[in-house]
């Protein structure tokens, strides 16, 4: 929007823009480092590592959502992968583009950082399609 002024003109952006010709997106997200810091009664909280926020600025502002494998209110809760998808470690045979689900037996492991594939109980091997032998 602008005003004319003596001698001139002053122009402003629009919120939420910035630039000569108002044409880039503030970037809250660098003016603010904190501004994904979790706040209860207008206090922000303490041991901020427990909280996983990212930030993402957005033509109207911004978002702190949860980073990657985070989840909760407060973003201080693991993604559990191996719960939200059943079929997280079927194999697929590239020769046949075909999945092996009844040759292999993986197993989902989850972990802060993600999940991991491992062999169930009584199996090995690479593929873990090799049966232990108990005896």
């Amino acid at each position: 929007a602008c005003v004319n002024t003596k001698p001139g003109y002053i122009c402003s952006c629009a919120e939420g823009w910035t630039g000569p010709l108002c044409n880039e997106i503030v970037d809250e997200c660098l003016q603010m480092s904190d501004i994904c810091i979790p706040t209860q009664n207008s206090t922000q909280l303490e041991n901020i590592a427990n909280y996983h926020f990212t930030c993402a600025n957005i033509q109207s502002g911004y978002l702190c959502p949860c980073a990657e494998n985070r989840t909760g209110t407060l973003c201080n809760e693991d993604v559990d992968e191996c719960e939200q998808t059943t079929d997280i470690c079927i194999t697929i045979d590239h020769s046949t583009d075909q999945e092996t689900i009844e040759s292999y037996h993986f197993a989902c492991v989850n972990s802060e950082s993600g999940y991991l594939c491992t062999c169930s109980e009584g199996w090995t091997g690479h593929l873990c399609n090799e049966d232990i032998d108990e005896c």
